[in-house]
């Protein structure tokens, strides 16, 4: 099956682009508050994954919509958003009972009164009458085009095969994992794909800001929101008559000063997804000692990190690292631990800083 195509003239229009909000409907406006986005004067591409994962799928689908009548706005399918209806009853009654609240069929089911099937048998019915109940949104959701092209940039999900546009694997846009690694093709325009959460690249942090692959002239700005633990939503504003780019970004968590500075101290260890099958060693205040079964790295690990994985231990992304810190400095707490937070700074890192 092939993905389809469109070309758009924004101009010299910003291009605002935002990927995987995944039904954070309240992130994705903010963050388009943060990138001072102006309809009808902005180009504004969404990269995919809008839906699925996320507490308000339904709400966010429908802000789309209606965002979606403004001139230069361009709603990407990611394979989340397509999911709805290439997906066996099945395959569909299992991924929906594995997310329940957090996902459409749910969500739109809860709206409408409608009880989730029991069996798999039953899926395809259900799927039919929320159908009935919401074509609307079922025919936004079916006639998303897959790939975006405009005078300076491409836009596409996952990724890109070359410059046909008219001859793209549809599972490969909107699937390909790890992309761009595997191509040696350097795209003459900046290409902008989501899918993948940036943390992934980097081994030597935790960051979840844009990644640029500059052998390839890809631009990966996934964040991870409401997939990793640490995610955030990133927006990148790109300009259409330069080609360059800026981003902004926001998260769960609240707003901090830090009441004095902290130098950094570099990470002895760092885990993350999919190294990170973890050994415990001991209790200790804040958690557990434990060892990165590949590595052999050491560090403390908060309990609430910890899950079993097929009857192994495995931890979500975590780092011993202590942030650089002035005083006065904006970050985000994401956790706290007695005299001990978790935090967020606006370049997209993720560390700890000790009070």
């Amino acid at each position: 099956m092939k993905a389809k195509a469109i070309f758009a003239d924004t101009g010299d229009s910003r291009v605002i682009a935002v990927s995987d909000i995944h039904g954070n409907l309240p992130l994705l406006k903010k963050l388009l508050k943060k990138c001072g986005y102006q309809p009808g004067q902005d180009a504004l591409v969404i990269v995919g994954d809008f839906i699925e994962k996320g507490p308000d799928c339904l709400g966010t689908l429908r802000y789309l919509m209606e965002l979606a009548k403004e001139e230069k706005v361009y709603v990407l399918s990611g394979n989340c958003d397509s999911f709805l209806w290439t997906a066996s009853a099945e395959q569909m009654w299992e991924y929906t009972n594995y997310w329940q609240e957090r996902e459409l069929l749910w969500q739109m089911g809860t709206e409408a009164g409608i009880s989730i099937p029991a069996k798999p048998a039953d899926m395809e019915a259900f799927r039919q009458r929320l159908k009935e109940l919401y074509p609307e949104e079922y025919r936004f959701l079916q006639n998303r085009p897959q790939i975006l092209e405009t005078e300076s940039f491409f836009f596409a999900h996952a990724g890109l095969q070359g410059e046909d546009l008219e001859d793209q694997d549809l599972e490969y846009v909107l699937s390909v994992p790890w992309f761009p690694r595997g191509t040696e093709h350097r795209f003459s325009k900046l290409l902008v794909v989501g899918h993948y959460p940036t943390a992934n690249y980097r081994n030597e942090c935790i960051n979840s800001s844009p990644y640029f692959h500059s052998g390839q002239n890809v631009l990966t700005i996934d964040g991870g929101n409401m997939i990793k633990t640490f995610g955030q939503l990133n927006g990148v504003v790109l300009d259409s008559t330069t080609g360059t780019w800026q981003w902004r970004s926001v998260r769960e968590g609240d707003v901090f000063e830090a009441p004095h500075s902290q130098e950094e101290k570099p990470a002895q260890a760092v885990v993350i997804w999919p190294n990170n099958r973890i050994e415990k060693i001991e209790r200790r205040e804040y958690g557990f000692l434990c060892r990165e079964v590949e590595s052999g790295a050491c560090l403390v690990i908060p309990e609430e990190f910890l899950y079993d994985w097929n009857g192994e231990l495995h931890t979500d992304d975590m780092t011993d690292k202590l942030l650089a810190v002035a005083e006065g400095e904006r970050v985000t707490v994401l956790r706290r631990y007695g005299d001990r937070l978790l935090i967020a700074k606006e370049d997209g890192e993720v560390g700890w800083f000790f009070l």
